[in-house]
């Protein structure tokens, strides 16, 4: 036993005499135990520390679900977790991701909206065991109680922000194991409270960028990287190309088929625009019917032919809105800086839109190279 004690000693204190005198009397009170327990609180800390600095290290609101996710599931496996997030500032349509067992499945909830749940959220700002959250809703919402017991939640997570509710965590019962014990759930409060803080700043961050009815970049964020991107070609000598599109006669469409069909044919462009990018390519609404594109290390002939394909996806895409088909096409300017000279960002910009009225006074639906 004597043994024994030294070791715990010499490996937890060190070998000071006054304390060797006492050895016996430290650990006969417990001492050594209290400082394991000591050791392992700090060990836990530590940790925690080092999850909260990649947490907030994530740069989008996928890569920080699944981060959240893989550290919660490195403690225990719920059978299943759903993340579900606000897409825009101003409305409350939801984005869900949800996982089973490891595995991202598709939605078998599809809640559209936190709004029948935001009371309950603003005066229960923590984890919320699913039964007691289901005694706070109004019976109305059955339906959508209903809903969340398809994945069998046990609990709750609001993810609050200045502006209320933002989002909502189900985390739900465990795989293995008859229930969560305080410290998975201590843990799970410790890492879910820091996720929501980031999630809610990246959210934040994401709105002030991108346009909500497209989901595309705004205006000046687009300026922006655009004064990047030509810096970044100046430097290496790569080329760099613009896109400004224009749907054409789009007044008349709002006038004939009403705005609410107007808004519904700038979304389907957006999505078809996404679709026919390359990674590292920025697409962003400028303003009214009119779009961008930053082409990065794209030459002229290469961006005409990534014109034509967006001009040629247009023309086929079908907009289909209160049993009404919508057919519209666009008119497409480029400019490039493809020697790597000198050119400011204003420069760029007016050469497409001189290319674009080209297209326009051509007959439209085409592209024009300046």
């Amino acid at each position: 036993m004597e043994d024994m004690d030294n070791k715990k000693f010499d490996v937890g204190l060190g070998s000071h005499p006054d304390l060797i005198k006492h050895l016996g009397l430290l650990s006969r009170i417990g001492i050594w135990e209290h400082i394991s327990k000591l050791e392992k609180k700090l060990n836990e800390h530590q940790k925690m520390l080092g999850i909260l600095e990649e947490l907030f290290r994530q740069r989008t609101i996928i890569d920080l679900v699944t981060f959240i996710s893989s550290k919660i599931m490195d403690s225990f496996v719920p059978n299943h977790l759903a993340f579900l997030i606000k897409e825009a500032d101003a409305e409350d349509k939801l984005s869900t991701l949800c996982f089973k067992n490891l595995q991202m499945i598709e939605d078998p909830m599809k809640i559209t909206s936190l709004e029948p749940f935001r009371k309950v959220f603003d005066e229960e700002r923590t984890i919320l065991p699913f039964d007691f959250f289901k005694d706070r809703v109004e019976d109305e919402e059955a339906e959508l109680i209903k809903a969340m017991e398809k994945i069998e939640p046990d609990f709750l997570v609001p993810l609050m922000g200045m502006g209320g509710t933002y989002g909502l965590i189900i985390v739900g019962r465990k795989v293995v194991g008859s229930g969560y014990s305080y410290e998975e759930l201590d843990y799970i409060q410790k890492i879910l409270t820091f996720a929501s803080v980031s999630l809610t700043n990246t959210l934040h961050y994401r709105w002030s960028i991108v346009d909500s009815k497209t989901d595309l970049f705004e205006h000046d964020f687009f300026m922006q990287r655009l004064k990047e991107e030509i810096s970044r070609s100046e430097r290496y000598a790569q080329p760099l190309s613009l896109l400004m599109l224009d749907i054409d006669h789009f007044k008349d469409c709002n006038d004939t088929y009403g705005h609410l069909a107007g808004d519904k044919v700038l979304q389907e462009m957006a999505r078809l625009l996404k679709m026919a990018l390359r990674k590292g390519d920025i697409a962003a609404r400028f303003g009214g019917e009119e779009f961008v594109v930053l082409l990065v290390q794209c030459e002229h002939t290469e961006a005409l032919k990534i014109a034509e394909r967006i001009r040629l996806m247009i023309r086929q895409m079908s907009v289909f809105f209160q049993n009404q088909e919508i057919k519209v096409t666009v008119s497409i300017g480029i400019s490039g800086n493809h020697s790597g000279n000198s050119l400011d960002p204003q420069t760029l910009i007016d050469q497409a839109d001189k290319a674009l009225y080209q297209s326009k006074k051509n007959g439209r639906n085409q592209c024009t190279l300046f």
